[in-house]
């Protein structure tokens, strides 16, 4: 879990990740680590400053909820904030949390392509000749313009922004831009995300992410939800259907490369036929049928 600040109508990290256990609540029960400590040690700089203010004062009671740390009980106020419709504020600008799955999180990063020179270059000493070439870099390689905007941001207020330099977890600018480029960018936690989920609800949201086409999220599905993945996969693989599809009546006989449907296993291809067998393909399976009579 993080914060994320809002600069000039987009979302950017304020902190790197704090990881933990979700308590359902919208927080985190914080593990002990350096990071989380020196997350929770700035959050109450800032507050003890007056530069990091809420729209009302929970802290106290996220301080007495037992959630290991002060990084966690910051994040809380933040999550509180989100089901209560307001926000923390520094500097003028909206501050509200995010919750990554740790999952997603480490298979993008594993996923990443190699640094470019251009980004290398770029992330040792972002001036602006760095920045124009990584920029033309990213557009080259067809990435979105939001990304190109957000590596802009990035220059002028670095990386976390007035919450000063701070180690990233390894893997974390990677994970960052491949959500500026998802579908609405990277945005914090809305109210609905708190929800109670049906399990046919959590079907539509995985379905929803399988559809994306994203490698990484199919393999994320297929490994929580595999009995989800599968039959979306089967479909996938299962070839289209040309001219007319026979009802599979076993006493009749096909032919190599007819259609047909059959009561238990769906629509198939036929692949090789002989005098009383044949097998036909239906998706990743190949199954044999008597024909013929």
């Amino acid at each position: 879990m993080l914060l994320l600040e809002e600069v000039g109508g987009r979302w950017f990290p304020l902190t790197p990740p704090v990881t933990g256990r979700y308590d359902s609540y919208g927080r985190i029960e914080q593990d002990d680590s350096e990071l989380a400590t020196a997350v929770g040690s700035r959050l109450t700089e800032l507050w003890d400053s007056g530069a990091l203010t809420a729209d009302f004062d929970d802290l106290e009671h996220q301080r007495n909820s037992g959630l290991g740390g002060e990084a966690a009980e910051f994040l809380g106020l933040a999550s509180g904030m989100v089901f209560n419709n307001g926000a923390l504020h520094l500097g003028g600008n909206r501050v509200l949390p995010a919750l990554w799955l740790d999952l997603v999180s480490r298979e993008v990063a594993a996923a990443a392509p190699p640094q470019s020179d251009a980004e290398r270059a770029f992330l040792e000493n972002p001036d602006p000749s760095t920045l124009a070439v990584f920029s033309d870099w990213l557009l080259e390689q067809g990435r979105p313009v939001a990304l190109a905007d957000h590596v802009r941001v990035q220059r002028q207020r670095g990386v976390f922004g007035a919450f000063g330099a701070i180690e990233s977890p390894r893997g974390f600018d990677a994970v960052v831009r491949w959500a500026v480029e998802q579908p609405g960018g990277l945005k914090p936690l809305v109210a609905d995300d708190g929800g109670q989920f049906s399990g046919e609800e959590e079907r539509s949201f995985a379905r929803q992410a399988w559809d994306r086409k994203d490698p990484t999220l199919r393999r994320v599905v297929a490994s929580m939800r595999p009995q989800w993945a599968a039959p979306w996969q089967d479909a996938e693989l299962r070839p289209r259907a040309q001219g007319t599809i026979r009802r599979y009546v076993a006493t009749e006989r096909y032919t190599a490369g007819e259609w047909l449907t059959h009561p238990r296993f769906g629509q198939g291809q036929v692949e090789t036929v002989e005098a009383r067998k044949m097998f036909v393909r239906f998706g990743r399976d190949l199954r044999p049928l008597a024909h013929g009579g």
